[in-house]
């Protein structure tokens, strides 16, 4: 595991890892309430729209997401929540996500959230959207204030990707 990760971060990407079977990803129902609970006001529950753009349309979202964004998530695009300046380095990280097939920590420069003036740390889990699906459909992201500064020296997102053995093996490269 990354150690820039909380330790509530680190938790949540081993139960991740538990719900995948070999060459799948897990579905938003394979992750009982009672599993995620102590988890829930730091996640969002974002579905990738099938269109060219690939939008990102928050479903779901706790009480913490919606304090650093400013307002409720829920039924918004991701990309329409963060200011515009931030926008390409607030979705870098789902691209890497989806085109990985890999969890992806984001850690983000404190503008990225329009109502906090810290930096946070983003873990964004690739999940599939239907039954049958081998594909990402969906994310999980959990988001915490950044343990560490973690920023490089120009203040850019640091982004990280995980190893996950039972998924895709692809290099990552950058595709941006």
């Amino acid at each position: 595991m990354l150690q820039n990760l909380c330790s509530e971060q680190d938790a949540l990407l081993c139960l991740w890892h538990e719900q995948c079977s070999f060459f799948r990803f897990p579905a938003q129902q394979d992750f009982g309430l009672p599993q995620l609970q102590r988890w829930l006001p730091h996640l969002a529950f974002i579905t990738l729209r099938p269109t060219r753009a690939k939008r990102l349309l928050v479903q779901r979202s706790g009480l913490r997401v919606d304090a650093a964004h400013g307002t409720a998530a829920a039924g918004r695009f991701w990309e329409d929540l963060v200011p515009g300046k931030a926008r390409d380095e607030a979705l870098r990280p789902f691209y890497l996500s989806l085109f990985s097939g890999r969890p992806v920590c984001a850690q983000s420069s404190a503008g990225t959230f329009a109502n906090t003036d810290r930096a946070k740390d983003v873990l964004i889990l690739p999940c599939r959207s239907t039954d049958s699906g081998r594909n990402v459909g969906m994310f999980v992201a959990a988001v915490y204030d950044s343990p560490s500064a973690g920023m490089s020296d120009d203040g850019a997102t640091q982004t990280l990707a995980y190893d996950t053995p039972n998924l895709s093996q692809a290099t990552l490269h950058a595709v941006f």
